[in-house]
């Protein structure tokens, strides 16, 4: 009951910015099949970076990721389980 396991990643990024300012974003998407068959791991999120220059000493710098994980699992008694979960990162 496997097989082979194919995976798929996509990602889009934006960036521009100053002298002063800079700003990033990041959307990722990844869909991976399991090598069990009926298994498989999905993952979407976003990431936002920034920077701002407030004089030759000091920077400000941001960061926000935002993620959700999904993975379909075969238990031990041949039934599936779910899992899924939120992450939040500053």
């Amino acid at each position: 009951m496997f097989r082979d396991g194919i995976f798929q990643d996509y990602n889009m990024n934006i960036s521009g910015g100053s002298e002063k300012s800079t700003i990033n974003a990041n959307i990722f998407y990844r869909d991976e099949e399991g090598t069990q068959i009926n298994t498989y791991f999905k993952r979407l999120g976003i990431s936002l970076r920034g920077t701002q220059k407030i004089s030759d000493r000091f920077r400000i710098e941001e960061n926000i990721r935002i993620t959700n994980n999904h993975t379909l699992l075969t238990q031990d008694d041949g039934g599936t389980g779910t899992s899924q979960n939120y992450l939040f990162f500053l």
